[in-house]
């Protein structure tokens, strides 16, 4: 039969009987039914659901193929001979059995999820297939393929799957499926020595995959790769060139293709919030040296370690609007935080379940504190890793100087408005930031006399302001300094964030 269909003649360019004999053609060539609506161009996706033999009766009602039913066994959904067009995928892999197989894929995983979404995987070797598929109804079909520039422009095996197992695992699992959710449904389907039929590309393009082949590839860097296989499937344009290399239209696939595996996984959850400290011994992160634990926990940590259990997610990232050191305390309405979830399965948190794990976190220790709780989007948490450059900073802290300060210079630093600054990165980060001269701005300054050589400095500054430095100068890398402002010697002696002035978390209406 094969011989007969590369040597048929031209049909007759009769639009009107033309699609009628388009699907007898597809027929002969032994597709399965929803690979015969594929190549019709049908885009109607109800079209594709349903069993085998109510594809086939849409089929003949569509287009008079009275006797598509007769030889096919319509009730196992098989047929004689392994479908070119997906390789068995459409033919038996997206009717009852996998549905059922996802669904219980998806109960067993222990997800929460309101909607779900699939990744879906196939042999590439399906690209090979459809090209010579096309190419052979091009050429006898060519009025009806004509806007048909690759089988890109047809629905493709992914968008079939999605269309009749997205609204059946839906049912079933009483949700929605969407084209972009957070959850997951992995789905990869796998043909033994599928890649075999993809050896004539060396042919077509030597310098590609021969070359290829013989360099020593790390067995990660797989030979073939979508956008390689299509660069060289487009040299082939017509039929006649394709059957200087393969079969057109394609011998019957060797191995039916299967469902491999079926694997969940969850977009990341992101929870913002607040964070006081009250210790000057507590980093804000693991203090680690050389791989060995300099302090007993972090800020971090105290709050992961509550929080994260409930949510069972495969790992925690933290990040915060900036950061203060070990010795620093961060008062006031604290610090903007973000916790990053990876792959979480609890998801749908409610109000009572947040404020329950901040009041854990604040009743289990007195060196941190947490307040507004919630779940964020990825646009807000944006909002705040784009607004770390350009928020403000309100410190307080304890100065010393050498001399005694009379009060009027004391007075006189209330009257310095955006100062600007020139630091040199310091020496005690240097060893972890490059050098470099950074440009910032002290907006405001007030001083409180405490006693001859020690005085409260309020200061509020521009973001990454490296305010110890601006105190005591650090061996002129920082200038002006507070000493050179004063005329003396002045050093820090403690210091507290008072504010961070970014609008964050989001309040909720």
């Amino acid at each position: 039969m094969e011989a007969d269909l590369c040597n048929a003649p031209k049909v007759e360019e009769d639009f009107s009987t033309n699609v009628k004999a388009i699907a007898e053609s597809l027929y002969e060539l032994n597709l399965c039914v929803r690979c015969i609506l594929r190549f019709l161009k049908e885009k109607t996706p109800s079209a594709y659901e349903g069993n085998n033999s109510s594809i086939a009766k849409y089929i003949e009602e569509e287009y008079g193929l009275e006797y598509i039913l007769k030889e096919q066994d319509t009730e196992h959904n098989n047929y004689d001979t392994i479908c070119k067009g997906c390789l068995g995928i459409l033919q038996n892999g997206c009717d009852t059995p996998i549905v059922n197989k996802i669904v219980d894929t998806v109960q067993s995983s222990g997800y929460e999820f309101e909607s779900f979404t699939f990744a879906i995987s196939i042999p590439l070797s399906t690209m090979a297939y459809q090209h010579s598929l096309l190419l052979h109804l091009k050429e006898k079909f060519s009025k009806f393929y004509d806007a048909v520039r690759t089988a890109d422009d047809l629905p493709s095996i992914k968008e079939v799957i999605k269309w009749v197992c997205g609204p059946a695992v839906g049912n079933a699992l009483g949700v929605y499926f969407k084209h972009e959710s957070p959850f997951k449904i992995s789905i990869s389907f796998h043909s033994e020595g599928a890649e075999k039929s993809l050896d004539f590309l060396s042919e077509v393009d030597p310098s590609r995959f021969t070359e290829k082949k013989k360099k020593k590839r790390a067995p990660e860097v797989p030979l073939y790769s979508i956008s390689s296989i299509k660069k060289a499937l487009a040299v082939l344009s017509s039929a006649e060139e394709m059957r200087r290399f393969t079969s057109c239209p394609p011998d019957v696939p060797v191995a039916q293709c299967v469902c491999q595996q079926i694997v969940c996984s969850h977009g990341s959850l992101l929870i913002g919030g607040r964070y006081n400290k009250y210790s000057r011994c507590l980093p804000q992160t693991p203090w680690l040296i050389d791989g060995e634990r300099l302090k007993e926990s972090s800020v971090q940590e105290k709050i992961i370690n509550i929080i994260g259990p409930p949510i069972q997610a495969d790992d925690c990232r933290f990040s915060s609007s900036g950061r203060e050191d070990i010795d620093v305390r961060m008062l006031g309405t604290g610090r903007p935080f973000v916790l990053e979830f990876v792959n979480p399965h609890r998801t749908l948190l409610d109000e009572d379940f947040l404020s329950d794990m901040q009041k854990q976190i604040n009743s289990s220790t007195k060196e941190i504190a947490v307040s507004g709780l919630q779940v964020i989007t990825k646009g807000e948490y944006s909002i705040l890793k784009d607004g770390e450059t350009k928020k403000t900073k309100c410190y307080s802290a304890l100065i010393w100087t050498k001399e005694l300060v009379p009060q009027t210079e004391l007075d006189k630093l209330a009257d310095i408005k955006d100062l600007r600054i020139e630091q040199k990165t310091p020496l005690r980060v240097l060893h972890r930031r490059p050098l470099a001269v950074r440009v910032r701005e002290v907006h405001t300054m007030s001083a409180q006399r405490i006693d001859d050589h020690h005085f409260k400095l309020f200061l509020k500054t521009m973001a990454g302001t490296y305010v110890k430095e601006f105190v005591h100068g650090d061996f002129g890398r920082t200038k002006p300094n507070l000493g050179t402002l004063l005329g003396v010697e002045s050093d820090i002696l403690e210091l507290d964030v008072e504010s961070v002035d970014v609008e964050w978390p989001p309040v909720r209406k």
